[in-house]
């Protein structure tokens, strides 16, 4: 029987063992066999340096599971298995490795039905969404790497590059009288190509014999400096003249000799009164800025510089005390050598102490759209759900395990649970979740006056005040029934 992946629900069906002679119970038995991976290899594509979409299924790794108690009256309560991916030599990282374990295949047998043995062939599978999101930040990590100290992205991105990734088992199992051995166990290996294909094009772009002459670029920030809660966007306008309309071609570097994306377009038009042309583009920065930042798609972890190589030696490495600082100005492409001035954000990602004026000239400033603005938010974003609710060993406790689901870190957020009895809401309590990173979990304690188990049933609610924008809305809520 094969089984399917579930992150909320036990696999259908009791699976029952067979009927070992009575005894003394002797170590367990857990034998992981990984039979197969597929897709063999996947495809990452996207264009201007950036990689954004991939065609092909879910990651599916099917194995062959063997449990036994080790015989007497030692029955199998439960087991669980999950994914271990680890990429191998990414450029300027080496190996790196990601657990699955939010994506875990799991079965709890009923009491009545507990098995001797377990002896199944079985998918563990990571999600079509999430197997894409987690190929295209591979991608990424490794096109930031190689273009590291470049000024153009097209020689670090004109060839296909692969990257191998093994891909392991784990699991793990409880039983009726406890057992000696590791509570993990795993498979062997097996792996799949990654290939991040080639970019065509560069961003160092070829004006036509017609292209307008750009004589003057101007760039301004919006904050330029700012203290609160993170992250925010910094809107950059950008503002170019000439003598004649047409499509200029153009870029925006940081002051560590960075390109943030690829080559842009702007169109210049005739400037009412019929002197001279003029352009106008705006785009949004989320800040802190995460590799591969273009505005949208943006990737976790921050942007790897070194500190006093570019003109006014800034970075937006975080400082110990979360002050994000960096120097921005924009390039003309095509043998233009128009630049715009540096400009530079400083920005401060503690909150504002109530009633206080921020220190140092900064303001405290509007709480920031949880998307930042990004203009590709579906796939970039954090995932939030409740995976599980149960009764403490306290009687007026309930215990909330949250889960971020996705490959790019949540900020912190509050979890409401309303606790009824009698056809009426009798107590509503909030408490706080802690950020959660990459594939990130923890379990909440929500305590009540009154005991759970007197309750009819207490709905949960992650998230109430929608302050983190997700990937998915809809896995926010569960219901416990005592």
């Amino acid at each position: 029987m094969k089984g399917s992946l579930s992150a909320s629900a036990a696999v259908a069906g009791v699976l029952m063992g067979l009927m070992l002679p009575a005894g003394p119970a002797a170590a367990a038995q857990q034998d992981l066999e990984l039979t197969a991976v597929t897709p063999a290899l996947i495809e990452v594509t996207g264009a201007d340096g950036k990689y954004t979409s991939v065609k092909g299924p879910a990651l599916t790794a099917a194995a062959d599971l063997y449990l036994n108690g080790g015989g007497g009256s030692t029955r199998i309560e439960s087991w669980r298995l999950w994914l271990r991916l680890k990429a191998k030599g990414l450029a300027g990282t080496g190996d790196l490795t990601t657990v699955l374990k939010p994506f875990s295949l799991f079965q709890t047998y009923p009491a009545g039905a507990l098995p001797f043995v377990v002896d199944e062939e079985l998918d563990v599978t990571l999600p079509k969404a999430n197997f894409h999101q987690y190929a295209i930040v591979l991608c990424n990590k490794n096109a930031d790497a190689l273009k590291a100290g470049l000024l153009s992205d097209q020689n670090a991105l004109s060839k296909d590059y692969e990257i191998g990734v093994e891909v392991e088992v784990l699991g793990e199992a409880e039983y009726t009288v406890q057992q000696e051995t590791s509570p993990t166990f795993q498979s062997g290996k097996k792996s799949f190509v990654l290939v991040c294909k080639g970019q065509e094009g560069s961003p160092q772009t070829v004006l036509s014999p017609n292209a307008p002459l750009v004589k003057n670029v101007k760039l301004a920030l919006s904050p330029r400096t700012y203290r609160g809660s993170c992250p925010v966007n910094v809107k950059m306008v950008m503002t170019f003249e000439g003598d004649s309309p047409g499509v200029v071609h153009y870029r925006v570097v940081t002051s560590d000799k960075r390109i943030v994306g690829g080559s842009r377009k702007a169109t210049m038009t005739v400037k009412s009164g019929g002197q001279g042309a003029r352009a106008v583009a705006t785009e949004k920065l989320l800040v802190p800025i995460l590799q591969g930042a273009h505005g949208h798609g943006q990737q976790p972890g921050g942007l790897k510089t070194t500190p006093g190589q570019g003109p006014i030696g800034l970075t937006d490495v975080p400082t110990p005390d979360a002050v994000h600082k960096l120097g921005l100005r924009v390039e003309m492409l095509g043998g233009s050598k128009v630049k715009s001035n540096w400009q530079t954000y400083i920005i401060d990602c503690r909150a504002p102490r109530p009633g206080a004026g921020a220190p140092g000239g900064f303001k405290p400033g509007a709480k920031p759209s949880a998307d930042g603005g990004s203009a590709s938010a579906g796939p970039y974003l954090p995932d939030l759900a409740v995976s599980k609710t149960k009764k403490s060993f306290k009687p007026f406790e309930l215990l909330v395990h949250v889960q971020n689901l996705s490959f790019f870190p949540s900020k912190a957020t509050q979890l409401r649970a309303t606790y009824k009895q009698g056809g009426a809401n009798k107590q509503k309590v909030t408490v706080q979740v802690p950020a959660l990173k990459t594939l990130g979990s923890t379990w909440v304690t929500v305590t009540f006056k009154t005991q759970v188990a007197q309750a009819d049933s207490i709905h949960v609610q992650l998230d109430p005040n929608n302050a983190v924008k997700e990937a998915k809305e809809n896995n926010n809520t569960a219901v416990y029934h005592p």
